[in-house]
């Protein structure tokens, strides 16, 4: 299974949680409009959705987090022959190894918690936000 497709199964199951708390608000008006593309940052959304997307978030995160280090374990037991990753401080392993071991999982790190962040927001943006379109607005 490919970090994409980790990623895809996250924002999968943050849509069904998305949609069962929808439904257990009570929720039956269906949206006229939902936009096709809105950026995943959360700003556009309500007070009440963005402080009820922090927990979700939350959680994602730490998910997010799990599998960065699951990847960087076995793209350094890929990469070294080893079965462990170079402690900072251990002199069994050169400078140069901690060094590249640390930016591999910084930049492993970076990639897989964007990826949840923004997937995890489009996800949760489509289940429960539905804004209104300027042609409906009053003035």
């Amino acid at each position: 299974m490919t970090i994409a497709d980790k990623a895809g199964d996250i924002a999968s199951t943050l849509n069904r949680k998305a949609a069962e708390l929808k439904e257990r608000a009570g929720s039956t008006v269906e949206p006229e409009y939902r936009a096709e593309t809105v950026e995943a940052t959360g700003e556009d959304l309500p007070g009440a959705l963005r402080l009820a997307y922090k927990p979700i978030g939350i959680v994602s995160g730490l998910v997010g987090g799990l599998i960065a280090g699951q990847v960087f374990d076995q793209i350094w037991k890929r990469i070294s022959n080893e079965d462990e990753t170079p402690e900072p401080l251990s002199p069994k392993y050169s400078t140069r190894e901690v060094l590249l071991a640390a930016t591999l999982q910084g930049a492993i790190f970076g990639l897989i918690r964007t990826a949840v962040n923004r997937y995890g927001m489009k996800a949760y943006r489509k289940a429960v936000f539905t804004p209104i379109p300027a042609s409906s607005r009053k003035p």
